[in-house]
């Protein structure tokens, strides 16, 4: 399978940490599934800007090395602009890599899901090693998805353990029946799933308020409002005195995966639940449910069934 291309955009104060990041990088290049390229790869004499221009516009990957310096670069703005334009026109996967601590969300890029876990700036993390892995398993994680779209694309065939309704006959398998256990299909992105996409998330925040309101004795106050794509979760718990912060937020298109899902996450570091994934996926009995992302677990809910799942990890703090 043709490696593919990684495009990373720096600031050049910022040249050591992309240097580890490079080196953390390396077992993909060493497995021919990715090449990676920089301005640091241009030769001398050779024209600087049509280079990245032209590496930029070829990337399937564009990793943005967010920083105050990246910023308030000139060269790293266009370079942003760039990975914008194609990451909507879905010739490429922009992702931002938060590296020091600064002001980014309030600008066009701030949109995006930062590959950091809780997008914590790298240069802060008790163990650098450890704050790059948890970013190079995105990647790989993406990558692993992307795999198995081009294994299917190439077969030309999709798997259905059982018939389906009409409404989801074009929708795409990516979990064969095994053993007796019906196969699994995404909920393709298209125009026509989009209104019942967002019919979603509007339940999971209306259930999740209801809920709330109605379990007074837990004596937990909740609000939620939107902010782009995300789902901003206020509570507020018995004996303390400022409130708590859940994200949720729709990354469907931004972590290469060809179908739905949310992650949800704290926005406090130290607030004690786990992030996780869920994506919304058709049973084979036609029903669409959203299922987490556990290898451990096997968590599947109804829309209603995974706003008391949130509520009851939110209880659970008590």
């Amino acid at each position: 399978m043709k490696p593919r291309k990684i495009f990373t955009s720096y600031a050049h104060r910022d040249e050591q940490l992309k240097s580890e990041l490079d080196q953390h990088l390396t077992p993909l290049l060493l497995q021919g599934r990715v090449e990676l390229w920089n301005d640091r790869h241009i030769r001398a004499g050779a024209p600087l800007y049509e280079a990245i221009k032209d590496n930029i516009r070829s990337a399937d990957i564009i990793l943005m090395l967010i920083s105050a310096d990246y910023v308030a670069s000139p060269a790293c703005q266009e370079e942003m602009t760039i990975a914008l334009e194609r990451g909507i026109a879905k010739q490429a996967l922009a992702i931002p890599i938060l590296l020091r601590a600064c002001d980014w969300t309030g600008i066009p890029i701030g949109q995006l899901l930062a590959a950091n876990r809780d997008a914590k700036p790298i240069n802060s993390a008790p163990d650098r090693d450890v704050a790059w892995f948890d970013v190079v398993c995105s990647i790989k994680q993406i990558l692993n998805d992307w795999d198995v779209e081009s294994a299917e694309d190439s077969s030309n065939s999709v798997v259905q353990a059982t018939e389906m309704s009409d409404a989801v006959a074009d929708e795409r398998a990516i979990r064969p029946p095994n053993k007796g256990q019906p196969g699994e299909l995404w909920v393709y992105r298209k125009e026509s799933n989009e209104k019942d996409w967002e019919a979603v998330k509007a339940s999971v925040e209306e259930t999740l308020c209801a809920l709330a309101e109605s379990n007074e004795d837990h004596e937990i106050t909740l609000q939620t409002k939107r902010w782009g794509e995300k789902i901003i979760v206020d509570f507020r718990l018995p004996r303390h005195r400022n409130p708590r912060r859940l994200l949720i937020a729709d990354i469907s298109g931004y972590a290469g995966y060809p179908g739905y899902q949310l992650e949800i996450y704290p926005r406090d570091s130290n607030l004690k639940l786990p992030s996780e994934r869920v994506r919304w996926l058709i049973t084979g009995t036609g029903e669409r449910v959203l299922k987490r992302l556990d290898p451990e677990t096997d968590g599947q809910f109804t829309v209603a069934g995974y706003a008391a799942h949130i509520w009851g990890a939110i209880k659970s703090l008590t």
